[in-house]
């Protein structure tokens, strides 16, 4: 028969093992991609949305019962789910709001992520100006899958992300994609409250963030492995990109970085670079990218197989693309990188420090 005292360690191994468990507030959801945005599953009341994660956005809505498309939606394999307001926790505080494109009207209501509940969680519930990629005016998208957007821009003062912070373990949002495709279900996750730990190595390195409102980091240098760096560099910041799938920069700095990698160069900006055989990939160099500001600095490592590719043709091609061509307005004075830049690691922002932090998967 146990002793008291063993039955009282027993019992006070026991509560503290209960109360770790279930004072862990860290919530990770399956991601998917469509036409490369990142989307995954929230519940807003109970009601369950699929939500495009917007890493340029301080805001987060849903599309109201009452809201108006451009096209008629009867017939389609699956409708838009709308923001009904029936959840015990709902509540109007009536007041209008203006997202830039998005209006309608501000609530309340508990957020669950995973595990993790948001109680009085604020919102936007639109009325009119849904983002046309969202929507279906010309039948090429029909089968679309989002029913909102949630907003993960690192900015201070108020936003979705600062809203979360008193429920979470960490002010950290973590991103691991495992495909780049435009239709990709269960394409990684996103994990909320902590680093990805579970798919990357645990060391995380971290830098300050260059702009405080966007996923975008300081360029030291980039260089392929024994070789000079690149000289000028171009622009001296690199941005996680909302959407897309390639990496983008200067042409004239891709072109030395071709060069050195035993690429052809196009002399269109809008042709990829290329190569007679991809045969050898396994024993071509790295692309060595060092990031950070004066004080802190990182390494991110390209290795081969995540910046070149057999194409469906057969052709072997070089990831990166000329910004001048193909990257979004406004994104030209970056070093500008897609989702294959992400695939194979994980990539997490601390909203409240500020910083961005890099670790390979396992």
């Amino acid at each position: 028969m146990p002793s008291s005292s063993s039955s009282l360690l027993f019992s006070s191994l026991l509560l503290i093992t209960s109360t770790l468990i279930v004072s862990q507030k860290i919530g990770t959801i399956q991601m998917n991609l469509h036409q490369f945005a990142r989307w995954g599953s929230i519940k807003m009341g109970d009601q369950t949305f699929q939500v495009a994660f917007n890493i340029a956005s301080t805001n987060s809505w849903l599309i109201a019962k009452n809201a108006s498309f451009n096209w008629n939606e009867q017939g389609l394999q699956r409708k838009k789910v709308r923001y009904n307001g029936n959840s015990k926790t709902s509540k109007s505080l009536g007041k209008k709001f203006d997202f830039g494109g998005p209006v309608g009207n501000l609530y309340t209501d508990t957020l669950t992520i995973d595990s993790v509940q948001i109680p009085q969680f604020t919102f936007g519930v639109v009325t009119s100006g849904i983002p046309s990629q969202y929507q279906d005016p010309s039948g090429y998208d029909a089968l679309c899958p989002i029913d909102g957007e949630f907003g993960l821009s690192p900015a201070t003062g108020t936003s979705t992300l600062n809203s979360l912070t008193k429920y979470l373990d960490k002010p950290i949002v973590s991103i691991f994609t495992t495909k780049v495709g435009t239709g990709d279900d269960n394409a990684g996750s996103i994990t909320f409250g902590s680093e990805n730990v579970k798919n990357c190595k645990p060391k995380y390195s971290y830098v300050p963030l260059a702009e405080r409102s966007n996923w975008v980091i300081g360029i030291q240098s980039i260089n392929i492995n024994g070789q000079p760096s690149i000289n000028p560099l171009g622009p001296t910041k690199l941005k996680i990109t909302n959407s897309g799938l390639y990496m983008y920069g200067p042409k004239k700095q891709l072109d030395i970085l071709a060069k050195q990698l035993g690429f052809n160069v196009p002399k269109d900006s809008g042709t990829f670079y290329t190569k007679g055989s991809c045969k050898e990939m396994e024993k071509m160099p790295n692309i060595i990218i060092n990031v950070g500001d004066n004080k802190k600095q990182a390494q991110i490592v390209l290795k081969p197989k995540q910046y070149m590719e057999v194409s469906p043709i057969g052709e072997c091609r070089f990831l990166f693309m000329a910004s001048e061509t193909y990257a979004s307005p406004g994104d030209n004075n970056y070093w500008s990188m897609g989702a294959q830049f992400l695939l194979g690691r994980c990539v997490a922002v601390n909203w409240v420090e500020g910083t961005m932090g890099f670790s390979d998967a396992n």
